[in-house]
């Protein structure tokens, strides 16, 4: 192929149906971190993207307060996501019940799970979401 790019490192996928953790190695010290952890490297730039931000929006509070609901209004909808047999779809990570914007952020982490309990795996999980955004690009064209 002209002008396609030789991969120079083996691609590396991992996908599962069972609980399990797996180490990422790559030559990217970014890419090294564990999903969320903030890239430290980029601190530089953090002070003219609050700038803008600042511009955007007339307070942080204003914004605080938008994720939040965001964040409560997705996870209640999560609770109730069910099987046809009464086992939940989603297992979500949190000490809290989004009630309190103090002490929870907008971040939910969360695994889907089948009806027999094994997890579905993120490979999964992403191909049904591209086949999701391809089937309403179709339906909008």
């Amino acid at each position: 192929m002209q002008g396609a790019k030789k991969l120079r490192e083996p691609l590396e996928v991992r996908m599962t149906g069972k609980k399990f953790h797996a180490l990422l190695m790559s030559h990217f010290c970014s890419s090294r971190f564990e999903n969320g952890t903030v890239n430290f490297l980029a601190v530089l730039s953090l002070r003219f993207g609050i700038r803008e931000l600042v511009k955007l929006v007339s307070n942080m509070e204003n914004v605080s307060i938008h994720t939040f609901q965001l964040g409560q209004l997705l996870y209640q909808s999560m609770c109730k996501l069910k099987h046809a047999n009464g086992q939940n779809l989603v297992e979500i990570y949190s000490h809290t019940d989004f009630s309190d914007r103090q002490r929870q952020g907008a971040i939910i982490t969360f695994n889907l799970i089948k009806d027999t309990g094994d997890w579905i795996g993120y490979t999964q999980v992403k191909f049904l979401i591209f086949l999701l955004i391809a089937e309403v690009v179709k339906t909008f064209l």
